[in-house]
């Protein structure tokens, strides 16, 4: 019967009538969308990495050692720490080393950060292994991997799991139990409990030392000079490595953005920032972070804050975003004379990629080659916590919190939601980007678009992508501020005379 099913999944393939419905979320989280959420991959530049050899050659060993596993479960191994510690990177190292390469027959690779979901992850890792991976029904999902997988040694990377829910693991990983002896599983998460709930051997991956973290510093901020030149700088510059507190992200971040403010006074005001002033009350956003937020002009910060609008994960392009800054205005007071507002916003973009606030993404999106960025989880909590309550991410089966002073929504709420579940979307008078990321399951009907179009007439951004709908009513005329409208993959083929 797989055997049959696989084959129909191939004809399917070739004849370009790929199913396109993503699954469902039954536990009220976002629905799995590997186009957007696989943000992480296993490809590393080793020469810009510091201070994780012995760490590297720990885990390697780990992964050779002997074929004799005790029990019937795939031996697990957790590398946890902190945000921003370098964890997905020391993974990286891991899985290119040619070792390991010649060692493991398959290699699979999977992104899946706080949006947890059986079906989804499930799929998502067929995927990566190169299998096909069809329809919705976990069951039939599962025995198709464990068919997959029987006889062979494999290694599986599952990269930055939230879920600590023992059941919902237990049965996910029943298929790599048939694999080969010698097959492993390395999961990158920030909570010990994750590693106790698969019952993993923990790698608690320590802060880089001093002489590691001013080796990355200096390479980010005396980029293409010698640092022998400018002696007081050094000197400054290993003072602010000190407050990094061993975090990689941080020093790369503050590095970079020295990088451009490359002088004795600017330098010295970084020295001379009160870390426990940027810390917030529950310590989730990183000072160093904060720091170099505050350090940028007030038209990046309000672009930046912007950014709160993705989920974690997300895949975003650069043009994508310079036309949601555009739609919003926020490009209109920060232009000079001779340059476009894309032109401004091209700018801003490559400043905030130039401290790691965006990053570059390796991993593109299907039947595309275009650069696609993401932003790393630290932050997004930052760029959370400066928007407040003017960017909201809504997602499930519910809308859940106050939406008064929302004025940016993201929606990718769960497979048949009815009218009700968007209606308190239309009670947000003041809304002015709303993007429904329906993963071609979200149904719009006519009634649902004549009350967004009837109430929320301050509307300047709006997004249908990937929902399904086939036409727009006529109210969408009332949206009158309206300067941007995505209606990709949809079936809309025509617009209505009142745009």
């Amino acid at each position: 019967l797989l055997v049959k099913l696989e084959l129909l999944a191939d004809q399917t393939k070739r004849l370009g009538l790929e199913d396109g419905l993503p699954c469902g979320s039954k536990d009220g989280l976002v629905s799995w969308k590997p186009s957007k959420r696989s943000s992480t991959t296993a490809l590393v530049d080793e020469s810009r990495i510091y201070g994780r050899d012995v760490h590297e050659e720990e885990l390697i060993k780990f992964l050779l050692e002997g074929n004799d596993d005790s029990g019937n479960q795939v031996p697990i191994i957790s590398i946890v720490g902190l945000g921003g510690m370098g964890k997905t990177t020391l993974a990286k190292l891991v899985y290119n080393d040619n070792k390991i390469e010649e060692h493991f027959e398959l290699k699979a690779w999977v992104y899946v950060s706080e949006s947890f979901n059986e079906v989804g992850l499930t799929k998502a890792i067929l995927e990566s292994f190169k299998f096909s991976a069809n329809g919705e029904n976990l069951n039939l999902l599962q025995h198709q991997l464990q068919h997959k997988l029987t006889g062979k040694k494999y290694l599986l990377v599952l990269d930055d799991i939230w879920n600590g829910n023992a059941a919902c693991w237990e049965n996910l990983l029943l298929p790599f139990n048939h694999g080969s002896s010698g097959s492993r599983i390395i999961v990158t998460t920030r909570e010990k409990e994750v590693a106790n709930v698969l019952n993993s051997k923990l790698f608690d991956l320590p802060q880089l030392d001093k002489s590691d973290c001013w080796s990355l510093f200096e390479r980010h901020a005396f980029h293409g000079r010698n640092k022998c030149e400018y002696p007081e700088l050094e000197l400054i510059g290993k003072k602010i490595v000190n407050k990094c507190g061993g975090l990689p992200l941080a020093v790369k971040t503050l590095g970079q953005l020295l990088r451009r403010k490359f002088s004795e006074y600017e330098w010295r005001k970084i020295l001379a920032a009160d870390m426990g002033r940027l810390s917030d009350e529950d310590n989730k956003v990183n000072p160093v972070l904060r720091l170099s937020y505050h350090s940028l002009p007030s038209i990046q910060q309000r672009c930046f804050a912007y950014c709160s609008i993705f989920p974690k994960g997300c895949l975003f392009d650069k043009g994508e975003l310079i036309n949601f800054w555009m739609a919003e205005g926020l490009l209109e007071c920060g232009g000079e004379a001779d340059k476009s507002e894309e032109e401004l916003g091209s700018e801003i973009f490559n400043d905030l990629e130039s401290i790691s606030f965006l990053q570059q993404s390796l991993r593109t999106k299907a039947f595309t080659h275009a650069r696609y960025f993401v932003m790393h989880d630290l932050v997004i909590d930052l760029a959370e916590s400066v928007s407040g309550e003017f960017c909201k991410k809504l997602e499930g089966d519910r809308v859940e919190g106050n939406l008064e002073r929302t004025r940016h929504i993201w929606c990718s709420l769960q497979l048949n939601c009815d009218d009700k579940l968007l209606e308190p979307i239309c009670e947000v008078k003041g809304l002015r980007s709303l993007i429904l990321n329906g993963n071609r399951t979200m149904l719009i009907s006519s009634k649902v678009q004549h009350d967004l179009f009837s109430r929320l007439t301050c509307l300047r951004m709006l997004s249908f992508g990937y929902c399904h709908i086939s036409e727009l009513v006529d109210e969408i005329g009332n949206l009158k501020r309206l300067r941007y409208l995505d209606l990709s993959d949809t079936k809309i083929t025509s617009l209505p005379d009142t745009i």
